[in-house]
């Protein structure tokens, strides 16, 4: 069964600190459209039962992909494992050209891009920092500290919502009701034009089972329920939309796709223990979703240790066919 993704217990092998600012490179192409196999999506067997399964990550991790709002062949993510901590990466799918926009940071959550040019991200001790798309005018907006963990721009990408609503300078302008009976709002679905009529996760604490799910807040004042799940089947972990539908991934478990005005559900891709979503982003003509997933393999058969590789992929929604563009061999 799968278990929530904050209970895993994850080993970093951390190497040593570079302090080199950030800075601007092409590498060379790190995937292409044709993959290697790809493994099966399997549950682990562990011949000394399941006690304190340990996850770790070796190599390169290419992790947390987000589409350029204005060019659906940019995406930014973050690498990690090649001599800093992380970097933030712009990448141009079509020749696989990249950016390193910055090397100085450690950035934890997924990177938002703004149609104004900038990209918004979180550092390890929840300060927001900004930097323009070129890799110029990197700035802290947030102080660290505040619960702020991954922000959120809206379509216009002129204001993002953390615990609070801010403009792209970090002034605080307005808030979200984030209680509304037994029900509270939490994480919300990137891509909304007014947060005050955005759409979120929600728990609601009046239901035994099926009591997670996402909704849409009607001006900060109610809200409607597109769909329920019960944590037992997977921690929703990511989610996006388009105009007619919302997308986002359990844990272990699958993404689904939810029709806004029907409500109608279905899983579209499976997920298992060695191979799961993380990570969500819509492109801007609403046909694209580029995510992260991660596929693990045990160390030794029947072992107790986890090797986990974040890998980006490229899904059609017409098509329903997958592209792998970055990975590790």
């Amino acid at each position: 069964m799968p278990r929530s993704l904050n209970i895993k217990l994850v080993l970093f092998s951390l190497l040593a600190w570079i302090a080199v600012g950030c800075k601007k490179s092409t590498p060379q192409p790190s995937g292409g459209s044709n993959p290697p196999n790809q493994e099966e999506c399997l549950d682990y067997v562990f011949n000394g039962g399941e006690v304190f399964d340990t996850y770790i990550t070796t190599g390169v991790q290419y992790a947390r992909p987000f589409f350029n709002p204005n060019n659906g062949d940019e995406f930014v993510y973050v690498r990690s494992g090649t001599g800093t901590y992380t970097e933030l990466v712009k990448r141009k799918i079509s020749t696989g050209q990249e950016t390193i926009l910055c090397n100085s940071l450690m950035i934890p959550s997924q990177p938002q891009w703004s149609k104004q040019g900038w990209i918004l991200f979180s550092a390890i001790n929840n300060a927001i920092w900004k930097v323009r798309e070129d890799g110029s005018q990197l700035t802290q907006i947030i102080a660290g500290g505040a619960s702020n963990f991954t922000p959120v721009l809206n379509y216009d990408g002129d204001k993002f919502i953390g615990n609070k609503i801010f403009d792209l300078d970090g002034a605080i302008i307005d808030s979200i009701q984030d209680q509304y009976g037994s029900i509270s709002i939490g994480y919300v679905v990137s891509g909304n034009q007014d947060f005050k009529n955005g759409y979120y996760r929600y728990y609601d604490g009046s239901e035994p089972v099926q009591n997670f799910g996402y909704c849409k807040l009607n001006n900060n004042q109610s809200i409607d329920k597109l769909t329920s799940f019960s944590m037992n089947g997977g921690e929703a972990v990511a989610a996006c939309r388009n105009n007619e539908n919302l997308y986002y991934a359990r844990y272990m478990n699958g993404l689904y796709q939810v029709n806004i005005a029907s409500r109608q559900e279905e899983k579209i891709m499976e997920c298992c223990q060695s191979r799961y979503v993380v990570s969500l982003s819509m492109s801007p003509n609403g046909k694209n979703i580029i995510f992260e997933r991660v596929r693990g393999h045990q160390t030794t058969p029947g072992g107790m240790v986890i090797d986990e590789q974040s890998e980006i992929f490229l899904y059609n929604l017409i098509t329903k066919k997958e592209t792998k563009i970055l990975w590790e061999e």
